[in-house]
């Protein structure tokens, strides 16, 4: 296949997508870029044992890192609906960063099984 782009296209978020086609193996090459953030924005939440909003809903999010500086583990949970012990997306240990939020736009949140500490937020845009 050859590395001449035959096209290049860009995604919803204007992203460029390089496109190969190699007609005489019926085969295509799909290779997205995507943007690189170029703001920070830090923030941080109390613990709490009840369901707490860590981080609002923000369609210019590119990524999120949360680092629990708590001695408990943080529940998250992505969506609008409130989180609980049994019903979360996803554990973060206690003294852990999680940094796997690349693709989540929506609402972010969390409840700890103890309130100890706190969550330090970094959200990329």
């Amino acid at each position: 296949m050859s590395d001449s782009p035959a096209a290049i296209l860009f995604d919803v978020q204007g992203n460029p997508i390089k496109v190969i086609l190699d007609a005489g193996e019926y085969r295509l090459g799909v290779e997205s870029r995507t943007k690189c953030s170029t703001t920070a924005v830090r923030s941080s939440v109390n613990s709490a044992t009840s369901d707490t909003l860590i981080l609002a809903a923000n369609p210019d999010r590119l990524g999120l890192i949360l680092y629990n500086n708590s001695d408990a583990p943080l529940h998250i949970g992505f969506g609008s609906t409130p989180v609980t012990l049994i019903d979360f997306t996803l554990i973060i240990s206690a003294q852990t960063i999680q940094d796997t939020f690349h693709d989540w736009c929506g609402e972010i949140r969390g409840i700890w099984e103890a309130a100890n500490g706190v969550v330090y937020i970094t959200e990329l845009t």
